[in-house]
């Protein structure tokens, strides 16, 4: 089943990210957290004490996507970043979040299909989290680009700190702090940031509160629901749906020129 939905700024889609990539117009970033295939959720199980293990972990439902293995997960990262890098524009980023098990395997991918890597923005969660010997107290940010990258906010270092969300609309749900210094740093205002595994809308709404316009994809049906109600809410809160176009036109123009030139990843 597939659907579009059109929010202000921004248009949902409900439906796979693999079959909708291709239809999308240009954007300036990309910005997604996709399932991570690594297996800490099955790890956060295996306790030494099991009758411990919070209820937390043990009722958190499975993410669509997150149960391939690292084969698997390898195939549809370098495919998904072929369609990645055709729609980002020239200078455009790739911010994508991971764990410390499966950022190889997608950097390897990301780089196998043609993108330029740039750095990793470490997500301090504040505190640690559940386990034993060195606890969990981070996740990672691939950065990547469509060649050389254009910055656009020179205010965030590369460790981000902000509170882990527990109660959330989502499992795995990011902070709008840490969303909105992606967004600051690699899109102009006004400019159009997507998000192909959108979950429950952290990204757009992020992009909403901080004058940009947004594309999201979204597999699960619910979830997809979800994005909709709290992405209308940013709209409410801004005050207005109008943006800036001049980032979109430019990003259109850039777009095709780079088009006209990409025969070998494209």
């Amino acid at each position: 089943m597939t659907k579009t939905v059109t929010i202000g700024t921004a248009t949902l889609h409900l439906g796979d990210s693999l079959e909708l990539l291709p239809t999308l117009p240009p954007v300036h970033a990309l910005i997604t957290d996709p399932p991570y295939s690594s297996g800490a959720h099955e790890s956060a199980k295996r306790g030494k004490r099991p009758a411990m293990t919070p209820e937390s972990v043990t009722a958190r439902d499975v993410i669509h996507g997150d149960v391939m293995g690292t084969f698997g997960f390898m195939w549809f990262l370098r495919a998904w970043y072929y369609q990645v890098l055709r729609v980002l524009v020239p200078g455009g980023h790739m911010a994508c979040c991971i764990d410390w098990r499966m950022y190889p395997v997608l950097c390897a991918a990301a780089e196998a299909a043609g993108l330029r890597m740039n750095n990793m923005v470490v997500w301090d969660k504040g505190y640690p989290g559940l386990g034993t010997g060195f606890r969990a107290q981070h996740e990672l940010v691939m950065l990547a680009s469509n060649g050389p990258p254009t910055w656009h906010s020179y205010d965030y270092g590369n460790v981000v700190k902000a509170m882990r969300i527990t109660s959330g609309a989502h499992p795995h749900e990011k902070p709008l702090e840490l969303m909105g210094a992606l967004i600051e740093t690699c899109t102009p205002p006004g400019a159009t940031v997507c998000d192909t595994f959108m979950g429950s809308g952290s990204t757009g709404v992020a992009a909403i509160l901080k004058g940009r316009r947004f594309i999201g994809i979204e597999i699960d049906p619910e979830r997809f629901e979800t994005a909709c109600g709290r992405i209308e809410d940013a709209h409410s809160r801004r005050g207005t749906t109008d943006q800036t176009p001049v980032a979109e036109q430019t990003a259109m123009e850039l777009w095709a020129v780079s088009s006209s030139k990409c025969n070998v990843f494209c």
